[in-house]
C-alpha cells in the first residue's frame, strides 16, 4: 500500500495518471508549487498532506480512472480504493468547491455522502492554490482563472454552468474568498496588486516629509478588509460572533441560536450563511442540526490591519 501522503509518492501517483507532457502535467506542478509557497499558514503536520493534495487533485481526469466523468469524485475514488487517508480522499473530493459543480451535474448526493466535506485552512489552501494557478502552471488571480474557465469550456458544459447558475453563486462566490490566503502571514501571490509608495510631487516638494518609507495598501487587500467589515456591519451578526467565540464547547447548536436572538430560524440562517460565506465560521451537520464555530484564523487579516493602526506614528507634516 503506498503512502499517499508522502509528497514524493503523490508527485509519482499523478505522474503516472496524467503522464509528464501534458498541460495537465503542467497545471498539477503549477498547483503544488503554489501550496508548498503558502504551506506557512496550515498546521505543521498538515504540509504533506496540502501538497500531496495538489499533486494529486486533478488524477481524475485521467483515463484510466475517469468512470463517472466528475473529476474530483473519480479521483477520490481511486485514492479511496488505493488506501489513502481519508482526509486526502476529501480533500480531492472537494477541491475548488466541487459541490457547486456535483450540483449541477446532480451529484451533489453521491459527493457527500461517499466524502463528506472538510472546513479547514488545509483545504482553503488547496483550492486557493488550484484557483490562481493557470492550466499551463502559471500564477493568475482568481477572477482570470474563472474568467479563462468560462471561455475554455462551452456554455452547455457542467464546468461552465456551474458558475452562472444563480443558486452556485452564493458557493463560487467562497473561491473568491480563498484570495485571502495571500493576505495572511504576508505572501505575496497574485491576488495582491503591487505596493504603492508615496511619491511627492514637484507642486509639493518641500511642502513635508512623505514618508519615503510608507506604503499605500494594495487596492486588492483593501477589498477584502471591506468585504469583512461589510460582513460585521450588522449588529446581530456581530453578537453571533462574539457569542459563537465564547462558547466553552467550541461549537454552539443552532437550535439554541434563535430563541437567545429572538429571531427566526429564517433570520438566524441568513445572518449565519453571511458569516460563513466570508469564511469567518465554520458549520458541522449532526443530525438534524448544524453546528457553528468560529474559525481560529478568521480575523488574522483584520488584527493585522487593526495592529497597524493602533501602533500609528502621530508626527507628520
Amino acid at each position: 500500500m503506498q503512502n499517499l501522503t508522502d509528497v514524493v509518492a503523490a508527485r509519482e501517483e499523478a505522474a503516472r495518471l496524467l503522464g509528464t507532457t501534458s498541460d495537465r502535467w503542467h497545471h498539477v506542478v503549477g498547483v503544488a508549487a503554489a501550496a508548498r509557497a503558502v504551506a506557512s499558514i496550515v498546521p505543521p503536520d498538515d504540509v504533506d498532506l496540502l501538497v500531496a493534495a495538489a499533486w494529486l487533485h486533478d488524477i481524475g481526469y485521467a483515463p484510466e480512472i475517469a468512470t463517472t466523468g466528475f473529476h474530483p469524485l473519480d479521483g477520490a475514488r481511486h485514492l479511496r480504493a488505493l488506501g489513502a487517508p481519508a482526509r486526502l480522499c476529501t480533500l480531492v473530493a472537494h477541491h475548488s468547491a466541487a459541490v457547486v459543480e456535483a450540483r449541477v451535474r446532480h451529484m451533489r448526493g453521491v459527493l457527500l455522502a461517499e466524502f463528506p466535506p472538510e472546513e479547514s485552512i488545509v483545504a482553503d489552501a488547496l483550492t486557493f492554490a488550484d484557483m490562481t494557478t493557470s492550466p499551463t502552471g502559471l500564477s493568475v488571480t482568481v477572477e482570470d482563472r474563472l474568467a479563462e474557465v468560462l471561455d475554455r469550456y462551452p456554455p452547455d458544459d457542467p464546468v461552465h454552468r456551474a458558475i452562472y447558475v444563480p443558486s452556485s453563486r452564493r458557493g463560487l462566490s467562497r473561491v473568491i474568498w480563498y484570495g485571502r490566503l495571500s493576505i495572511w502571514h504576508g505572501s505575496v501571490f497574485p491576488m495582491t496588486t503591487a505596493t504603492h509608495r508615496v511619491v511627492a510631487s514637484p507642486e509639493v516638494e518641500g511642502c513635508c516629509p512623505v514618508g519615503g518609507d510608507c506604503e499605500l495598501l494594495p487596492a486588492a487587500e483593501a477589498q477584502v478588509l471591506a468585504e469583512v467589515f461589510k460582513v460585521l456591519a450588522d449588529p446581530t451578526r456581530v453578537r453571533l460572533l462574539r457569542y459563537l467565540a465564547e462558547s466553552e464547547a467550541g461549537t454552539v447548536c443552532s437550535c439554541h441560536l434563535p430563541a437567545l436572538l429572538g429571531v427566526g430560524q429564517p433570520t438566524l440562517s441568513f445572518h449565519m450563511g453571511k458569516l460563513h460565506d466570508a469564511g469567518l465560521v465554520s458549520r458541522e451537520r449532526r443530525g438534524r442540526w448544524v453546528h457553528w464555530a468560529v474559525r481560529p484564523d478568521a480575523l488574522t487579516p483584520v488584527k493585522a490591519f487593526l495592529n497597524v493602526l493602533d501602533n500609528a506614528t502621530t508626527t507628520g507634516c
